[in-house]
């Protein structure tokens, strides 16, 4: 059979911030988008970390933090598992089920591109599957 690469499949756009957007600037933003999770990236879009509603919960709410004197890259996932856009589909796979997530980021050079999600892939696969 042959291998899907990443290059194949559709990209979302990643919801992204600044490092030094504020815990509060980025929560309005997730409520406003209904985002579970923002990438943080430079002015370069190189890929810096990701914070989730979790992170804002655990790390500022329950720690009774100012959220608007908290930044991004206070309280952010450093370690962020990414792909490059020429790997195989089988590798954004391996990511989000030992993540237990349904997207991964996709990155060119370390500069974030978009979000590949476990639908898109499916997706892609079941077309395959059918043509």
């Amino acid at each position: 059979r042959q291998e899907k690469k990443m290059s194949e499949i559709q990209l979302l756009k990643a919801d992204t911030c600044s490092p030094e957007d504020s815990v509060t600037k980025i929560s309005k933003f997730m409520q406003k988008n209904k985002a579970r999770r923002v990438f943080v990236i430079d002015k370069n879009k190189k890929l810096m970390g990701i914070l989730t509603t979790v992170d804002i919960i655990n790390k500022v709410i329950a720690k009774e933090k100012d959220p608007s004197k908290i930044k991004a890259k206070d309280i952010m996932e450093k370690s962020v598992k990414s792909i490059e856009l020429s790997d195989p589909l089988d590798k954004a796979l391996g990511i989000m089920n030992s993540l237990k997530t349904f997207v991964c980021p996709i990155v060119d050079k370390g500069k974030l591109l978009g979000i590949v999600s476990y639908q898109s892939i499916i997706a892609s696969v079941v077309k395959s599957a059918r043509s």
